[in-house]
């Protein structure tokens, strides 16, 4: 496994990470939390809208669209 951090928003359609950082603080982050979207857990970006965002993510088992500006601020390590 590559131990390399990117932000979530580099990743391919059907690429799966796990989540190491989410470097957002607030409301925006206990969002996240209660959607799922925690520290360790395994994300597959599905697919972008027409226009680049938002983009789908299954997040365990449960599918959420995040904007870039969200995604660019988690961090995760691709899984090969």
């Amino acid at each position: 496994m590559d131990n390399k951090l990117i932000a979530l928003s580099s990743l391919k359609d059907g690429e799966r990470a796990i989540v190491k950082i989410i470097d957002i603080n607030g409301s925006e982050k206990i969002r996240l939390n209660n959607l799922g979207l925690i520290e360790n857990t395994t994300i597959t970006a599905l697919y972008r809208s027409f226009l680049g965002e938002p983009c789908a993510y299954l997040i365990r088992g449960t599918v959420i669209a995040l904007r870039l500006d969200t995604t660019d601020n988690i961090y995760v390590q691709r899984i090969r």
